[in-house]
């Protein structure tokens, strides 16, 4: 697509034709039968696609023209179905919006005094097409051809030789601009027309990069829903229509309204089948519960929840962590009383911590009863059963500390679970891997980015101030400054999220489909485009319980000489990047050239060249015999196996 070259075909002819839908039109829907999705669902009425979509098909079918009415359309539908014809022009209209460009494309052929046509191969009526026009202040056409008025259509060439014959034009005058390689540019040519190419957005879209494409192609491969395609056409026509305001701010608001939305959304049907507002306590867990209670805030404000902070050294405090074989229990345990020692021997810690265990359980017991009060100054009934919402847990700190207090039962709802725990927890997740492999370098990356797109714009918390129960934050680091001005536009998108999915499902509950959504989330991690790599490149993340070690988040901004001079720890953080610039790449390449990984009890031998390069190139097998097979792989090794 070149609009210098749009510009300078219109300069040379004198009639600008211009395609409407999915040129001068762009809608909020993926495919065009979505928005009979989104019918079926504002207006409560299951079954309406299927027989909408069986309707059309039957009129094209036993019609005599090249185009049918939505009138004759409705005259094949289920007579329950018939109000909804009034219900779907309500809604193109409401949905229809123009693309900016052409407009301007317009705006530049009526300056040099071209007469400017519009031709559509569609059912609506020209009326109703006329009336979307004026509502955009689309004026001073000369003409508007519907192929459902005219019964002709560009698909077939008619339209085009009937619209050269009424303006009694040399088609040869005429510039057709539009989307569509066959109706469009072929057709149009072969009537003699002049023609300009301009893609949808969901094809300029798909060539951005190579991530945008495979995107793409996931959601035309697998079932997804309608919510989920609903937001990822928002993020396409945000990408192509506002393309030039694009910028840091817009960049993390579509990150937070496509997967902060998504997200959180996950937790909709759970929270409700579990969540007895006569009976329990909401209660999100802070900070990662910070963005689906905001969520939830616009699309349930009736739900009367609770935001509580609750970090995982004061949630072990709760629970008296005397598990000795723990080394993060050790190290807890012993700088309570001991902040400024630099011994960090084990041995001598645990000496210290058995020899002092009376002084452990007071303490542990006055952080317990403060920690009460704290709920009870959060207004939380202790004595009712708790729903806590957090995003991820393999060990149930938070969990486990709450059923140490409450009087009643503690359900726990997450995102993601594995139980690395020999108990047995009252608990619901979106995904449960506590029985299924999951490879370390897999979940590592994954409850990282989740947890980097729900957690709250707030330094981390290390304890709270036991006379007013206000959090006391830890002090700020460079990396958490640059999360927290980042998670405040993030949190923006996921408000808009939650307005508009609200709009759509009503009070309705929704159910979506977690396992394309995880299919989703492991694709663009792994296949960053260029504006991802941009802007995620000097993203930092902690895990560790005091918070003082920052590494990559998907990327690194590490040199050539850093990569490749790098030290084991440091190199092990280098190997888990899911992307390397050319710099970083060579030095991996030099450094890391060939990997073999062999186990003879399973049969297989593997070998890997280049096993750190950003795409994988080649893969062959070959089987030696029944019992052993050797595979060789040319570039990037498999990062969402447990191969790594």
């Amino acid at each position: 697509m070149n609009i210098d070259y749009i510009k300078r075909s219109i300069k040379f002819s004198k009639i600008v034709s211009l395609d409407l839908f999915d040129t001068l039109f762009y809608r909020p829907y993926l495919n065009p039968d979505d928005v009979f999705s989104h019918l079926e669902i504002i207006h409560d009425t299951p079954g309406f696609k299927h027989q909408r979509i069986l309707a059309e098909n039957n009129a094209r079918f036993i019609s005599k023209y090249e185009e049918i009415t939505l009138d004759e359309i409705y005259e094949h539908i289920q007579i329950d179905f018939l109000k909804m014809k009034a219900k779907e022009l309500e809604l193109e209209f409401d949905s229809i919006l123009i693309n900016s460009e052409i407009k301007n494309l317009i705006d530049y052929s009526i300056s040099l005094n071209k007469k400017v046509i519009f031709i559509s191969d569609m059912y609506l009526p020209t009326d109703f097409i006329k009336s979307v026009l004026d509502k955009h202040s689309i004026e001073n056409f000369e003409s508007l051809y519907v192929s459902s008025e005219q019964r002709l259509t560009k698909h077939t060439g008619s339209l085009f030789k009937k619209v050269a014959n009424d303006l009694k034009s040399n088609p040869k005058d005429i510039l057709h601009i539009g989307d569509n390689k066959k109706s469009d540019i072929k057709a149009a040519k072969i009537n003699g027309l002049k023609t300009a190419y301009y893609p949808s957005f969901n094809d300029q879209f798909k060539i951005m990069s190579r991530s945008n494409k495979s995107l793409y192609r996931l959601f035309n491969s697998f079932q997804s829903d309608f919510i989920q395609r609903y937001l990822f056409k928002q993020k396409i026509n945000s990408r192509c229509n506002d393309a030039s305001t694009r910028s840091h701010d817009s960049y993390w608001e579509d990150i937070g309204l496509y997967y902060g939305s998504l997200i959180a959304l996950c937790f909709y049907k759970i929270i409700n089948n579990n969540y007895d507002p006569s009976k329990d306590e909401l209660i999100f867990i802070g900070r990662d519960g910070y963005s689906i209670k905001l969520f939830f805030d616009k699309l349930k404000p009736e739900w009367n929840s609770h935001y509580i902070h609750l970090p995982r050294a004061l949630a072990k405090k709760c629970i008296f962590p005397f598990d000795l074989n723990n080394k993060e229990n050790v190290h807890l345990l012993y700088e309570i009383f001991n902040n400024n020692c630099s011994n960090k021997d084990i041995a001598f810690r645990k000496k210290f911590i058995i020899n002092n265990k009376e002084k452990y359980l007071s303490y542990f017991k006055n952080e317990k009863s403060s920690y009460v009060q704290y709920l009870k100054h959060k207004k939380i009934n202790i004595n009712k059963r708790m729903i806590i919402v957090d995003s991820a847990t393999c060990h149930f700190t938070a969990q486990e500390s709450l059923l140490s207090i409450a009087k009643n039962d503690v359900i726990g709802i997450y995102f993601y679970v594995r139980n690395m725990t020999h108990k047995s927890y009252n608990y619901e997740s979106v995904y449960d891997y506590s029985h299924n492999k999951f490879g370390y370098f897999s979940e590592e990356k994954f409850i990282s980015f989740i947890e980097y797109i729900l957690a709250s714009p707030e330094s981390f918390i290390v304890n709270l101030d036991n006379k007013n129960f206000e959090p006391i934050y830890k002090d700020m680091t460079q990396e958490e400054k640059a999360r927290i001005d980042i998670k405040k536009h993030m949190s923006r998108g996921i408000e808009k999220g939650s307005i508009s999915i609200k709009s759509i499902i009503g009070d309705h509950i929704y159910s979506i489909n977690s396992a394309f959504l995880m299919k989703n989330i492991q694709l663009f991690i792994n296949c960053l485009g260029k504006e991802d790599i941009y802007y995620f490149k000097k993203i930092k993340v902690t895990r560790d319980l005091n918070h003082f070690h920052y590494h990559p988040l998907l990327l690194s901004d590490s040199s050539f000489l850093k990569t490749l001079l790098a030290t084991r720890k440091n190199a092990k953080e280098l190997k888990m990047l899911v992307h390397y610039d050319v710099p970083q790449l060579i030095a991996m390449m030099i450094r890391y050239p060939i990997s073999i990984k062999s186990k003879f009890k399973k049969g297989f031998i593997k070998i890997f060249i280049f096993p750190y390069s950003n795409i994988n190139f080649l893969r062959l097998e070959l089987k030696i015999s029944n019992s052993m097979k050797i595979s060789l792989h040319v570039g990037r090794r498999p990062s969402w196996t447990d191969d790594q």
